[in-house]
């Protein structure tokens, strides 16, 4: 135990919250549920890609994604890949969950590698849309 820590640890995890049945929700799906009935709550907070903060209720959340997922509708097919390449922005859990909601596989780049094997990880047959940091969605 470390100096000014406190108390050794006695448990090794938290109880599970059962007050929503997760085996009846995909995370679209509660999404949804909690916007129904959390929406003004506010249910995401950090910076987007401009790195200007932002404070999202679970409305807005849903709004967001859902619009994501539209261009996902129109541009790709279930089960193709949807690439992802920014760091930890608000812009990254509103992609998943569009991803989620019209069956996209979210590939998640890995911006410290070579750039070789980006090159790699892009040429996938499977891949069909890129999101980046920048605010563009390139379709191929």
């Amino acid at each position: 135990m470390s100096a000014g820590i406190g108390a050794p640890l006695r448990q090794a995890h938290w109880t599970r919250d059962e007050s929503i049945d997760l085996l009846d929700h995909t995370s679209a799906t509660l999404l949804t549920a909690q916007a129904g009935q959390f929406g003004d709550r506010l249910a995401l907070i950090g910076n987007d890609h401009r790195g200007e903060n932002q404070r999202l209720t679970y409305h807005q959340v849903l709004e967001k994604a859902r619009a994501i997922a539209a261009a996902l509708l129109e541009h790709s097919r279930p089960g193709e890949h949807v690439a992802l390449l920014a760091p930890n922005v608000v812009e990254w859990p509103l992609i998943e969950y569009a991803a989620a909601m019209t069956g996209r596989v979210l590939v998640a780049l890995n911006r410290k590698r070579e750039s070789t094997s980006c090159d790699t990880q892009l040429q996938t047959p499977k891949r069909r849309c890129f999101f980046s940091r920048r605010p563009t969605v390139t379709v191929t």
